[in-house]
């Protein structure tokens, strides 16, 4: 069906690995760079390092002077068990203050950009360690609660006890929104600003129950 007639625009699906620079380069040369008129670069739920390496072929095809409009969807954050690594992951980006952006950037830095220059407050990658592993073991006993209360009040019962007090799960809810606003912002700044370019933060409300409703636009 993708290359269906009732189509107005041909389909031709490609497999490649963005993640790999030569890979990114062979798009931006082979398919971008000689597209008879303006792209448009889509991502919808980019997973993790996806979402940086298709900002960086945003930025590319606009140094190229070639007329590009980029709509990116982030899904999932990088790893904290990546701050384990002995070099955490690290993505460079010359026009950012700090030469770019890493993982230790979204889970080490509190970065107030209320001013010119982000205040930082660094906390150390151990003292993050031993966080995640107190909150896994939280959560491993929050579960046995719960299974706990299953066996004994039934489905229905337990699902009345979760109701009964909303909002006993928030802070968790309200940390994962906070880090994922911090990695759309840390992106939304990886975008070059070229002549025209403008960047910005759309927020489309597609999941009700979710936090995950932020796209940037380029």
């Amino acid at each position: 069906h993708l290359k269906s007639p009732i189509h107005p625009i041909g389909i031709y699906p490609r497999r490649a690995n963005i993640k790999k620079g030569r890979e990114l380069r062979q798009i931006t040369e082979y398919l971008i760079a000689r597209a008879p008129g303006p792209v448009v670069i889509l991502g919808v739920h980019l997973c993790k390092s996806l979402s940086v390496h298709t900002i960086r072929l945003f930025n590319t095809t606009i140094q190229r002077n070639k007329s590009a409009t980029l709509f990116l969807k982030p899904c999932c954050l990088p790893g904290r068990k990546d701050l384990q690594r002995r070099e955490p992951p690290f993505w460079e980006f010359e026009h950012m203050q700090k030469g770019g952006f890493g993982v230790k950037t979204l889970y080490c830095e509190e970065i107030d950009q209320t001013g010119d220059d982000a205040k930082e407050t660094h906390s150390s990658s151990k003292d993050t360690a031993i966080e995640m592993k107190k909150n896994a073991r939280l959560l491993t006993k929050s579960k046995d609660r719960d299974s706990q209360v299953n066996k004994n009040n039934g489905e229905g019962e337990s699902r009345h006890d979760h109701n009964h007090n909303p909002d006993q799960r928030l802070p968790k809810s309200n940390q994962k929104n906070s880090l994922f606003s911090k990695w759309v912002e840390l992106l939304l700044d990886a975008v070059h600003l070229g002549d025209g370019v403008t960047r910005r933060i759309e927020h489309c409300p597609v999941q009700l129950n979710h936090f995950q409703n932020q796209f940037i636009v380029a």
